[in-house]
C-alpha cells in the first residue's frame, strides 16, 4: 500500500516537472522575439532627443514606429511600434511611454564684477548674462535701481522656469563713491555715446550731456519721467562754466517756472519761494527727484572737473 502511494506520487511528481520543463523552454524559446529593447517607460528631460531603441523581432519579421513626442513640451507620449511579417502583414503592436520633464534649472554666465558704484544703473542684465533653459523662464525681481549711498549690498535674483526650477544669484557688493572710475567701466561697456556732446545714459528716466560752446562748456542732467501718472514729464539740471570759471546753474521742470541762480549749491529757501507746484504730494516729490538729480550731477560733475 505504501509503495502503490509512492509510486503514484513519484509519477505525479513527474508530471509536474514536465510541464515546468515545457513552460521553461517555451518562454526561452521565445526570449528576446518580438520584445521592446530597453525600458516600456522612458523618462526623458524637456528638451532632450530620444534614442530610438527599437525592437527584437524573430527572423523575417520588422516594424515601424509610430509616435507623438514633442521633446520640447512636458508631459506622457506613446510610442507604437507596429510589427509585420515577412509578406507585410501586420501582426501586433507593441509600446512604450514617454514621459516628457523639466527638471532641470536655468543655467547662467555670471558679469565679473568686485564693486558697484553709486550714480549708475543697474538691472539684472548688468549681473546675469546668456540664460538658458528649455523651458520658459522669468527673474526676479526685474526692476533697475541707481544707488545714492556707499556701503554693502546683496544682489539677490530669482530665476525660476515654468516648471517652477529655481537658479539663485545672490552675492555681496560693495557700493563706492568714484566718479571717474565709473564713468571708465561704462565707456568699456558702451554705455556712453560720443557725438558732438558726450551722452552718458544713466537709466531709463536720466541723461547727462557734456557740450562745448566756444570757450564754455554745459552740462545738463535731464530726468524724464516714464511713470503713466505723469508721462512726459521732465526736470533739467543745468550747468554752465565760462572761460572765466563762472558757474552757472538752473533748473528747469514741465510743472514749475524755470529758476536759475549762481553756484550749484543745494538752496531749500531759494526753492520753497520759487517753485510753483500743485500740492503738497507734488511738492515732496519735486524736492526728492531734485535730490536725486542734485546727486547725481555732483558725481558726474565732479567726474570730469573735479
Amino acid at each position: 500500500m505504501d509503495l502503490h502511494v509512492n509510486n503514484k506520487t513519484v509519477r505525479l511528481f513527474n508530471i509536474m516537472l514536465i510541464v515546468v520543463i515545457f513552460i521553461f523552454v517555451l518562454l526561452l524559446s521565445s526570449c528576446g522575439k518580438n520584445k521592446l529593447i530597453g525600458r516600456k517607460k522612458v523618462k526623458l528631460e524637456l528638451g532632450d532627443e530620444y534614442v530610438e531603441e527599437g525592437l527584437n523581432l524573430e527572423s523575417g519579421y520588422t516594424y515601424v514606429p509610430y509616435s507623438n513626442l514633442i521633446n520640447n513640451m512636458e508631459g506622457e507620449y506613446e510610442i507604437e511600434y507596429k510589427i509585420y511579417d515577412e509578406n507585410g502583414k501586420y501582426i501586433s503592436s507593441l509600446y512604450r511611454k514617454i514621459i516628457v520633464k523639466d527638471k532641470t534649472a536655468p543655467i547662467y554666465e555670471e558679469i565679473k564684477r568686485d564693486r558697484l558704484y553709486v550714480g549708475r544703473a543697474y538691472n539684472v542684465s548688468s549681473f546675469i548674462k546668456n540664460i538658458k533653459d528649455a523651458n520658459d523662464y522669468e527673474i526676479s525681481p526685474n526692476n533697475e535701481i541707481i544707488y545714492f549711498q556707499t556701503g554693502d549690498v546683496t544682489i539677490h535674483y530669482v530665476i525660476k522656469d515654468a516648471s517652477n526650477n529655481e537658479a539663485i544669484y545672490d552675492k555681496k557688493y560693495n557700493k563706492v563713491r568714484d566718479a571717474k572710475s565709473m564713468i571708465e567701466e561704462m565707456e568699456k561697456e558702451g554705455l556712453i555715446e560720443h557725438s558732438t556732446s558726450t551722452i552718458i545714459h544713466i537709466s531709463d528716466e536720466y541723461a547727462f550731456t557734456v557740450s562745448t560752446e566756444g570757450l564754455n562748456k554745459r552740462y545738463v542732467l535731464s530726468y524724464n519721467n516714464k511713470n503713466k501718472d505723469h508721462k512726459g514729464e521732465y526736470i533739467s539740471y543745468n550747468v554752465k562754466v565760462s572761460s572765466s570759471n563762472t558757474i552757472t546753474t538752473s533748473v528747469s521742470s514741465s510743472y514749475c517756472r524755470e529758476f536759475s541762480y549762481s553756484g550749484y549749491e543745494w538752496d531749500e529757501e531759494y526753492m520753497d519761494t520759487k517753485v510753483q507746484i500743485k500740492n503738497e504730494e507734488e511738492s515732496a516729490n519735486f524736492k526728492a527727484k531734485m535730490y536725486e538729480i542734485n546727486f547725481l550731477f555732483q558725481l558726474y560733475f565732479e567726474a570730469y572737473e573735479g
